[in-house]
């Protein structure tokens, strides 16, 4: 390293309110500097230079030129150039005539050019002679005058004396009003839409071009380096671009040099700079990092970068693994973080050794304005805010009350350390079909690390799986054949699958490789733009999931697969089954009768176990492997599909089978419980809640009701997260994301636990279980699975086994605690030749419930909690729950759910809804399902015991509408649509892979085509516990619609 001991910065920083005009504090330097080389520039293969004083009078004479046409303007220049130092003049000359520049990227199409004419209210545009075209018609359509501009001949114009009416011309007073002026109007890169314009005043001017600076004018410690006037400076980013504004001028404020070549730089365009001019430290974009890694592996020529005192990157990540190579090769790196809007804000810290090369810090200067508020905390992550006040802060960028949010995503590296490592924007997250995030960013990172990948986008936004598009290296790839190329790729994704969550793994067949003569579009930074590929590559991407979605399996011959001897199904199934879960033959064929659910099968694993299958057999449904789990299961129906139906008898067996040996446990577990009535039973008492469930939408209001409640003191809420910090801010997302009043967790009554309802104790030390198990006065198990795919095996593994743990919790044979659990009016919906359910427990068949394994399992439950109240003494109330729909004040309604599927995919999609006859809506706002479920949990716990046997509570809107009254709200709501038969609209449904309700086409086929009709759920004694709440639920109208339609609009569902 060129640098060793360890050093303060003892240079200047400059105050805007000394100066109060950047153009200045320029002059000013040129004044100081005028003799010292300010500027190399190349000149065919070598470098000339400038000095301050040639630099500042070239600048002074083309401001006097340019004053007759524009010095009386009180509107913006717009300039549409690409780099050079002839760009630098222009922005010097305009900064001194008091004129503000609007920098224009020539990378922008003509009617976004027109477009930041006009929202920037332009007064004259100059073009160079490459963008006339463009210049002339822009300004033809917006009609402001126009100017082409034409090459410098600088060595010319260096020699050329001042105009001596400069000091007439140039108005040189500068005032405190200047401070907050608008000099330059930046704009964002518009990868979605027409660009943002971003002013730049004085005062950010001033903070911006002084990071580095005024951030090591306040290091907490030494450093290796530091800046000095004798310090030369690369210029990397285009002039026009935010990061090129900062370059023209960071050197300056040190008084040292900066070195201008044309863009975009290539690696020996850096090395030739290094050895001409003696560069001593650069600003690049990572793709121009990955570049010079890529150059010292290939050549092992390091010697020119150890000559650096650090290279800077930002605008995007860098591939960890490159970080790991350049700074183990004794290659200072240092990370720096920023945007337009907020300028350079961040970064590595020289001072401390065990800070990782790619975490940041926020400068001294912005320290006190950087909030980092919680974003996904099962992850980790945090999105960071920028406070209104902040002095790097644009005019006029403010996107919310409290400032700006950037829309990045970090992660605390090392953890609880203030440092912060940048992973990437919160619109890169995809949001999956099933509600999970997938982060595309370190998947990217590691697909990328191939040689033979030049660049690839990860994609999967509201898609059931994800997918990859892969653009290769030239050079790399013409060496080797399409199969050889091929399998380096999907070792490469194999690769970034490896650390990345099971839902986002990119299988083979989601593998896209462009052919060598197409690109993935980038910006001015090299980054991948996301939404522009995905535009570009449309019919690609859809054939890739419509193929993968459906399989390629032919019609089904029912008679070629009875043909099959049973042990030949088997093993091709075994090999299947082997080859999608990574799992040994040997394994999979020991365990023909396990579900492959319980080895490691998945949603996405399904669909690539069902094409492989599809393959051989042809097309087979959706549900298939839900249906069928296990290798006998899909063997027995693959053979015999005419003996599946008595599958379904065999499944409510099995329900019963399970049930039965959970009372059978119980009856050991359980000891008889007395309640005593002088402590146990006390109305004035106050309750400590334990509530599982706080982060789900239910959970989240009867959490908000519980807060509020004066009969609550403390309630406790197990998450699965792995401190209770991170439980609070997974609660604190919850509120956020429902619109519910974040101020009341502050209230003191909640507390967050980490969860593991199957584990020892819990999850918690047994300190924590027996203080809490004699602390607790109430439970709600609010918490269970929500997906009708899934069979009652997989219901009694993720959710009963866990319910039965927390009810061994809550048991004292003295007091026991009150537990509560919400059940479904799916567990006795299928009860045979009743109009009405009572509020009542019903016989113990699982035929009254759905035939699935969801209503399965609350039908399980239900009868669990009976067993014990009745036989045991122990106070276990079930709430069956009906439809909730969106609150009745911001109407925040889950896009997962049956409904808003069917209607945003029906009524908006296809035109078409089901027309479900007489079918009675008692759907209720989820605010008042809560607000009813917590008066019951709070009202009951004097009601005795004998009171509550056989009992169950009907949280259901006992004021109804018809289907029919729904479909006329979403019409008076603005909705056109057919209204049709359900089997017309479910096979229209099923030719729309891509239409969100295709995810629960399955779904709708077992319940629309029969009778839709459902029994009424009686709420006479439900209602006497539920003060006036139940009683007062507004039904479904179309004010409730228009909140919905509103909601999923702010959520892009609309």
């Amino acid at each position: 390293m060129a640098v060793s001991a360890r050093k303060i910065y003892d240079g200047p920083v400059y105050d805007w309110k000394d100066y109060h005009a950047f153009i200045h504090l320029f002059e000013t330097l040129a004044k100081e500097n005028s003799d010292r080389t300010c500027i190399y520039y190349k000149k065919g293969s070598t470098y000339k230079t400038l000095t301050w004083e040639q630099v500042d009078r070239i600048s002074t004479n083309l401001a006097c030129r340019w004053s007759y046409s524009l010095g009386h303007l009180d509107a913006p220049v717009a300039v549409l150039a690409d780099h050079s130092l002839d760009y630098l003049f222009y922005m010097i000359a305009l900064l001194k005539l008091r004129v503000v520049l609007q920098a224009l990227s020539p990378r922008n199409t003509q009617a976004a050019v027109t477009n930041m004419l006009i929202k920037g209210k332009a007064g004259y545009i100059m073009a160079s002679e490459k963008y006339a075209d463009t210049g002339k018609t822009s300004a033809d359509q917006v009609q402001i005058p126009y100017q082409t501009l034409l090459p410098f001949d600088i060595e010319a114009l260096s020699h050329e004396p001042l105009n001596p009416d400069a000091a007439h011309i140039l108005n040189k007073r500068y005032t405190k009003e200047d401070e907050e002026k608008i000099v330059i109007i930046t704009h964002s890169s518009g990868t979605t839409a027409f660009p943002k314009l971003i002013p730049l005043s004085n005062r950010y001017m001033f903070v911006h071009v002084q990071h580095f600076t005024h951030d090591m004018a306040h290091r907490y410690g030494e450093a290796p380096w530091t800046l000095e006037r004798s310090d030369i400076f690369m210029v990397g980013f285009p002039l026009f671009h935010i990061g090129g504004i900062f370059q023209a001028f960071c050197a300056m404020m040190h008084h040292g040099t900066s070195v201008y070549s044309p863009l975009p730089l290539q690696v020996k365009d850096v090395v030739d700079a290094i050895e001409q001019c003696g560069v001593t430290y650069v600003y690049f974009a990572p793709v121009l990092v990955d570049q010079i890694a890529t150059y010292i592996k290939e050549t092992g020529d390091i010697a020119p970068f150890k000559k650096l005192k650090v290279i800077q990157f930002g605008g995007a990540p860098l591939r960890p693994d490159l970080g790991e190579f350049l700074t183990s090769h004794g290659i200072r790196l240092q990370c720096c973080y920023g945007a337009s809007e907020f300028a350079i804000s961040f970064l590595n810290d020289d001072t401390r050794d065990d800070i990782p090369w790619n975490s940041t810090r926020p400068s001294h200067i912005i320290k006190d304005y950087c909030h980092f508020e919680p974003y996904d905390e099962q992850a980790g992550t945090y999105h960071l805010v920028i406070k209104s006040g902040a002095p790097n802060l644009a005019t006029g960028v403010e996107n919310r009350p409290d400032g700006f949010g950037t829309n990045d995503l970090f992660i605390q590296d090392p953890p609880n350390s203030g440092y912060w490592r940048h992973l990437g924007r919160k619109d890169d997250i995809l949001v999956m079909e099933n509600a999970q995030k997938t982060n595309p960013t370190p998947m990217e990172f590691a697909i990328c690390s191939a040689s033979i990948v030049k660049s690839c986008t990860v994609i999967g936004e509201g898609r059931q799986c994800t997918a990859t598009l892969v653009e290769l290296e030239y050079e790399q790839a013409i060496q080797y054949t399409p199969s050889e190329i091929i399998e380096q790729v999907h070792a490469a994704v194999a690769n970034a699958n490896a650390n990345a969550p099971n839902y986002s793994i990119i299988l083979p067949e989601m593998i896209y490789i462009l052919p060598l003569s197409k690109h993935l579009p980038t910006t001015v930074k090299g980054n991948v733009v996301r939404k522009s590929a995905i535009k570009e590559f449309e019919d690609v991407i859809e054939k890739m999931y419509t193929n993968f979605m459906q399989g390629t399996g032919n019609t089904r011959n029912p008679d070629t697969s009875n043909a099959w001897p049973i042990q030949d199904i088997e093993s091709l199934l075994v090999q299947a089954a082997s080859n999608v879960l990574g799992k040994s033959p040997t394994l999979i064929s020991k365990n023909k009768d396990q579900s492959l659910f319980d080895l490691g099968l998945n949603s996405l694993l399904a669909i690539q176990l069902r094409n492989a299958i599809a393959a051989k057999f042809g097309h087979i449904s959706n549900t298939f492997l839900y249906e069928h789990p296990s290798i006998k299961a899909i063997a027995t129906a693959l053979r015999s599909p005419n003996a599946v139906k008595s599958n379904d008898e065999q499944r409510y067996q099995e329900t019963q089978a399970l049930l039965e040996s959970y009372i059978a446990r119980a009856k050991v577990d359980f000891s008889p419980c007395i309640t005593n009535k002088e402590t146990g039973d006390d109305q004035q008492q106050q309750h400590v809640v334990l509530l599982t469930g706080s982060t789900g939408a239910l959970g989240a209001f009867i959490l908000h009701d519980l807060i509020r409640s004066p009969k609550v003191s403390k309630i406790y809420c197990p998450v699965r997260a792995t401190t209770t910090t991170n439980g609070m801010d997974r609660i604190i997302e919850s509120f956020n994301a429902r619109h519910l009043d974040v101020s009341l967790l502050d209230s003191g009554k909640v507390e967050a636990l980490p969860m593991n309802l199957n584990a020892e104790y819990l999850g918690w030390s047994k300190e924590l279980y027996d203080r809490l198990k004699q602390e607790i006065t109430i439970v709600q198990a609010c918490g269970w699975l929500v997906d009708f795919n899934q069979p009652i095996t997989h219901f009694d593994k993720e959710c009963i086994q866990g319910l039965y743990n927390l009810l061994k919790f809550a048991h004292r044979p003295t007091n026991p605690m009150r537990v509560h659990t919400i059940s479904s009016v799916s567990a006795t919906a299928a009860m045979k030749n009743v109009d009405r359910i009572s509020e009542t427990t019903l016989p113990q068949d699982p035929h009254v419930a759905m035939p699935i394994g969801y209503a399965q399992s609350k039908y399980i439950a239900e009868h669990l909690f009976d067993y014990l109240t009745r036989e045991k003494g122990m106070p276990c109330i079930v709430e069956r729950m009906g439809q909730v729909c969106g609150d009745s004040i911001k109407g925040t309604w889950g896009i997962q759910e049956q409904f808003p599927l069917m209607m945003v995919g029906g009524g908006a999609m296809l035109k078409k809804m089901p027309d479900l006859g007489k079918m009675t809506i008692d759907w209720i706002p989820i605010d008042y399902a809560a607000s009813s479920i917590t008066d019951i949990m709070l009202n009951t716990t004097t009601t005795p015991i004998e009171q509550l046997r056989g009992r169950v509570f009907h949280i259901v809107n006992p004021n109804h509408v018809s289907w029919s009254n729904v479909l006329q709200a979403m019409q008076e709501c603005g909705m056109q649509f057919d209204v049709v038969k359900p089997k017309e609209w479910i096979a229209d449904l099923s030719k729309h892979q891509e239409n969100p309700a295709y995810r629960l086409l399955s779904f709708y086929e077992g319940n629309l085509l029969g009778d839709s009709n459902m029994p009424i759920f009686e709420t006479t004694n439900t209602i006497q516990f539920t003060s006036s709440t139940l009683k007062e639920a507004p039904i479904f109208d179309a004010k409730l619609m228009m909140k919905c339609l509103a909601y999923w609009k702010v959520v892009k569902f609309l």
